[in-house]
């Protein structure tokens, strides 16, 4: 067994109780979880518990986006993904790992963006009545009038859709 794969596994046992491993060692693991295949970043994610998920998620995001890997590392879990689902109907709606990485790097990359353009828009549905924007007959409380909402349903995605447009030299890249 070569050096490399030695520290690799010293690193993995680590995993489980035994002493946090040297900085070197830690970077040499994080490497190659991040190499051009990502072959052991997929082993791994593959034996991830569902209740760890998102902490895990939230990890491999935290680790690849300094390292400038994360768009490489959610562009290869989306080929992954496409390649393991046997049904094109349940693509991406289950809770995978790729799905939970996929929403925290975007939520990474994109956050202050969303702030600057979602939140002027939105804050003030936070504060509005429960029914102001309800559209379906239906559904609309008592008293209610359907046209209005729409109305101020209208003028909310308007709103949204010019800050989109305002700030589209802003949107990340990715």
């Amino acid at each position: 067994m070569s050096k490399k794969q030695t520290s690799v596994v010293a690193l993995i046992e680590s995993l489980y109780g035994a002493p946090r491993p040297k900085d070197e060692e830690h970077e040499q693991l994080v490497s190659l979880m991040f190499d051009a295949q990502f072959a052991l970043l997929h082993a791994l994610i593959d034996f991830v518990p569902l209740d760890r998920g998102d902490n895990a998620a939230l990890l491999i995001c935290k680790l690849a986006f300094p390292r400038r890997v994360l768009v490489a590392t959610v562009t290869s879990l989306v080929h992954r993904e496409v390649h393991l689902c046997a049904e094109r109907a349940t693509l991406f709606r289950n809770n995978s790992m790729a799905s939970r990485i996929i929403g925290h790097a975007a939520r990474a990359m994109a956050k202050n963006y969303f702030r600057t353009v979602l939140q002027e828009v939105l804050l003030p549905i936070t504060t509005a009545d429960p029914g102001t924007f309800e559209v379906d007959p239906d559904k609309v409380l008592a008293g209610g009038d359907v046209l209005k909402n729409v109305a101020a349903l209208t003028d909310v995605c308007t709103a949204l859709l010019y800050s989109i447009f305002k700030h589209v030299r802003e949107c990340p890249l990715p």
